[in-house]
């Protein structure tokens, strides 16, 4: 059943921070909305979107009766304040985040990968203050060069509190703008968590989404033992100020399901949810395929318990 995605009014607005599953889910965007329906907002596609004036001037351009016709608007320079040009609409924010130790793990293994095979990645992204003295993006140099290494912070800094969407991940961190973050978050419709599947079903229902695919933009290679206690310590000792926002984003997340009168009734279909939870085991090309033949003849569940029976054998 599409529950948004035939509601006009409704638009939903996705702030993509990086290595939190926003890929995937741009992914199934593309796969399952008409191309006049959504609107991508990266600088990896359209390199002039470096601050909020040129967001605006980007999406006023379009003629008001295409404006009309979008469903969802998503990307990394994404900004809260969009909303201002749709009032005639329902604007709906969301955005997911990622446990901190994570988050920088799979945003060092992703960098250093494109910093091995493209050094250009970097200046398109806007990270080149990233490297400074460090080549190579050494992990040592890293830990020991930095004050911090918060990623969500500095990035929601540059899209609430700056006009200026290049990260400056040497923006200084106080308090006051930790605060005000927080209180921008608190006018999101939905902060998921990307380790919760559920949380990805919840949107993808509210989208109208039914077609599914495998996980995007997973780095193959780990570039650093990331079960190494000392260097996981010195990790987590310099990104405070992610901690503190994942922990409201979690206690937000929480609030949203007991209070919420759609959650569990949208994501109680549990062939949907087993199969996203499978998904990274299907190549992508049959992954929609199998899907449709496991639900058809009720064999979702052993799928299922098969790959949980994998995974609890890697834990």
């Amino acid at each position: 059943m599409d529950y948004d995605k035939n509601n006009e009014n409704i638009i939903y607005v996705f702030l993509h921070i990086p290595k939190t599953g926003g890929i995937t889910l741009r992914y199934h965007i593309e796969k399952n909305f008409k191309k006049n329906e959504f609107l991508l907002l990266y600088r990896s596609a359209d390199a002039g979107l470096v601050n909020k004036e040129a967001v605006n001037k980007h999406i006023l351009a379009m003629p008001d009766n295409q404006r009309h016709k979008l469903k969802i608007i998503y990307g990394h320079e994404v900004y809260y304040g969009i909303h201002e040009l749709f009032p005639n609409r329902t604007v709906r924010y969301i955005t997911f985040f990622r446990s901190p130790f994570q988050l920088f793990s799979s945003f060092y293994n992703f960098s250093k990968y494109k910093i091995d095979h493209n050094n250009e990645w970097f200046k398109i992204e806007g990270r080149p203050q990233l490297l400074k003295d460090n080549d190579n993006y050494d992990l040592d140099k890293l830990i020991c060069t930095r004050d911090n290494l918060d990623l969500a912070y500095q990035f929601l800094v540059a899209r609430f509190l700056t006009d200026d969407f290049r990260t400056n991940y040497d923006y200084p961190e106080n308090i006051v703008s930790l605060e005000k973050i927080k209180n921008i978050l608190n006018k999101f419709y939905f902060i998921g968590l990307a380790e919760e599947s559920e949380d990805f079903l919840f949107i993808y229902k509210k989208l109208g989404i039914n077609k599914f695919f495998v996980n995007r933009n997973k780095t193959k290679k780990s570039y650093f033992n990331s079960n190494d206690l000392q260097i996981k310590q010195q990790i987590k000792s310099k990104m405070q100020f992610d901690a503190r926002l994942y922990e409201y984003a979690f206690e937000i997340n929480k609030y949203f399901k007991k209070n919420s009168k759609d959650f569990y009734k949208l994501t109680e279909d549990s062939a949907s949810l087993n199969f996203i939870k499978v998904l990274y085991f299907i190549p992508d090309l049959l992954s929609n395929i199998v899907y449709n033949i496991l639900r058809k003849f009720g064999l979702i569940n052993l799928v299922e318990y098969y790959v949980y029976g994998q995974k609890n054998n890697m834990k």
